[in-house]
């Protein structure tokens, strides 16, 4: 049976932010299959996945435990499939259903498809960094811009959700600055003395790509 996940283009799990994120639905409830957006500033995760035998109620992140807890409810026996980044959790570690380890699964390069019985109503994918404590490095809860499936969410939708600019978090490459109304932006390191002149204030700058004053002329 061939399945087309579908996938969308959104915009991005912090590791300053743990515990269950908030979640946009976004279903196609007559084919079961479709997107689920989870945001944790200042990210947003983009899960594209399709299900037979149920309709997904909830998908919340858990980030310290670097898993995925997958609300469902069943109308008989049915399958579930996730098209998750590895990067995200690692490597599966344990599939539970109903709290019950399951085998009756399968992996094919990032889909993950789930058999689950009839009256199910929860499936957690347990990754392999709950294990290895790596999460830290790269894990589930770590910045990381990876289209599809992850995006890094606009400085001002950040600050506007409160977080603070001094943490804000830019693109690779980029560097934070302040606008003359105390919001953030993130530019290139080419535009920052131009900004500068015109009375923008440097933030910081992003870790990938410092800003050396010092080249300032």
């Amino acid at each position: 049976m061939n399945i087309k996940l579908l996938m969308i283009v959104g915009i991005a799990l912090s590791l300053g932010f743990t515990g269950t994120a908030i979640a946009e639905k976004e279903f196609d409830m007559k084919d079961h299959d479709g997107t689920f957006t989870i945001i944790e500033n200042p990210m947003k995760y983009v899960m594209p996945y399709k299900i037979t035998g149920a309709t997904i109620n909830d998908i919340s992140l858990n980030c310290d435990e670097a898993s995925l807890d997958i609300s469902i409810a069943s109308t008989g026996m049915g399958v579930l499939q996730l098209d998750l980044p590895r990067k995200m959790y690692g490597g599966i570690f344990m599939i539970l259903v109903d709290g019950n380890e399951w085998d009756d699964v399968s992996i094919v390069g990032n889909v993950i498809t789930v058999n689950f019985p009839e009256d199910t109503s929860k499936v957690r994918i347990i990754g392999s960094y709950h294990l290895t404590g790596e999460k830290d490095n790269d894990g589930v809860c770590d910045l990381f811009h990876n289209p599809p499936y992850s995006y890094i969410i606009s400085p001002l939708k950040q600050f506007r959700s409160g977080i603070l600019i001094e943490e804000t978090q830019c693109r690779e490459s980029l560097v934070l600055v302040a606008r003359h109304d105390g919001s953030p932006a993130c530019v290139k390191s080419s535009s920052v003395d131009k900004l500068l002149e015109r009375g923008f204030t440097l933030v910081k700058s992003n870790n990938n790509s410092p800003y050396d004053q010092t080249e300032r002329k």
